[in-house]
């Protein structure tokens, strides 16, 4: 698969999406993976704002971080992609029909693996779990919503 062009990345010309071509035309999916693993927040907008086919192609960037251990505690990141997709899914669903699996797949993870992205000696707290409660019900909406797009 090709990289995505620039018109691919920022498809409306506007602010947002030149941010996202500044930092990812040009890359490869395993040189956006390095970079989430330096400073995932410092990303995740721009998978807001890129054109549907640049962020199908990247999405798999998101699944390579957020399945490994630098990923570990890293629940801002994880609340910034549900958001994004509860986001992307509500206004350009049908644009995303291709990319429906590979969120699926993400979404699916971060839900069997809660516990990764929540510090350790939080545990023992009980708002740490209705922290966990909300990450899960937010997970099950979207995948919800992406059945109807089906």
């Amino acid at each position: 698969m090709k990289l995505p062009t620039a018109e691919e990345i920022n498809p409306h010309k506007d602010l947002d999406g030149q941010w996202a071509e500044k930092n990812f035309s040009g890359k490869t999916i395993d040189e956006i993976t390095e970079l989430l693993k330096e400073d995932s927040l410092k990303y995740q907008e721009d998978f807001m704002w890129m054109g549907p086919k640049a962020f199908e192609f990247y999405l798999p960037a998101v699944f390579n971080y957020i399945s490994s251990p630098f990923s570990e505690g890293d629940i801002d990141f994880i609340s910034c992609m549900l958001g994004n997709f509860s986001f992307r899914l509500k206004n350009e669903g049908k644009n995303l029909k291709s990319a429906l699996p590979v969120i699926n797949n993400i979404v699916n993870y971060i839900l069997n693996h809660t516990s990764h992205y929540f510090d350790p000696w939080e545990d023992e707290n009980n708002w740490e779990k209705s922290d966990r409660n909300r990450l899960r019900k937010k997970c099950v909406r979207i995948l919800e919503n992406m059945k109807k797009l089906e």
